[in-house]
This record gives C-alpha cells, sequence and structure tokens, in this order.
C-alpha cells in the first residue's frame, strides 16, 4: 500500500511538472529561437502552425488595410482632379464669355461709329447741296 501511494503521489508531482512545466519549456525553447535568430539573422525559426495561421491572417488583414487605404487615396486624388478639371473648364467658360462679350462691344462701337461717319457724311452732303444750290 505503501507502494501504490508513493506512486500516486509521485505520479501527481510529475502531471503537476508536465502541467506547469511544459508550458514554460516551450516558451523557454521559443525565446532561445527568436533570440538565436536575431543574433544570426537566421529566420529559421519555425512558429507553430497556430501562431503560423495568425501570422499569416495578420499579414492579409494588413495587405487589405493597405490596399483599402490605397485605394482611398486613389480616390481622393480623382475626387481632386475631376474637381480642378470642373473648374478649369468653368473658368474656360467664364473667360470666353467675356472675350465674347468684349468683341460684342467691340463691334457695337465700331458700327457706331460707322453710322456716326455715315451719319456725318449725309448731313456734309445735305449742308454742301443746301449751300450750293443756295
Amino acid at each position: 500500500m505503501s507502494d501504490g501511494g508513493k506512486s500516486g503521489v509521485s505520479g501527481l508531482v510529475n502531471d503537476i511538472g508536465e502541467a506547469v512545466g511544459t508550458p514554460v519549456v516551450n516558451e523557454a525553447k521559443e525565446i532561445i529561437k527568436e533570440t538565436f535568430g536575431s543574433i544570426t539573422g537566421s529566420t529559421q525559426a519555425q512558429l507553430d502552425p497556430q501562431t503560423e495561421l495568425k501570422k499569416k491572417q495578420d499579414e492579409e488583414k494588413q495587405k487589405r488595410y493597405w490596399k483599402e487605404y490605397l485605394a482611398n487615396v486613389a480616390n481622393a486624388q480623382n475626387a481632386i482632379r475631376a474637381k480642378q478639371d470642373q473648374e478649369k473648364q468653368t473658368k474656360a467658360q467664364v473667360e470666353d464669355q467675356e472675350k465674347e462679350q468684349k468683341q460684342v462691344k467691340k463691334i457695337v462701337l465700331e458700327q457706331k461709329r460707322q453710322k456716326q461717319n455715315v451719319d456725318l457724311t449725309n448731313k456734309q452732303r445735305f449742308t454742301e447741296r443746301k449751300i450750293g444750290t443756295g
């Protein structure tokens, strides 16, 4: 009976040792691998499958974030370019309208001058006829 009790206690100690010691040992191994890798520049440290999966998921998440960010930047740039193009077109239209108005005013002034010249010429002719016949 004493042998059975001894084995039960030692089994319990072994179980507790494995439960507590194994994670600590695994963590220590991981730290040693990472330290060795950082010193030697070697990236040979193998990650457990869950850690690798999480790392890949994080990388994919980061890639999606940057892809979305760059798409947003491109959209913003396109919106700015479109706004600038619209402003240029509006400015060009305003300038064209102003040029047309200036040309119309110039034509109107020229027509007034011509009419005044014609009126003056007619008046001079009328005066010359009146003087000439008188």
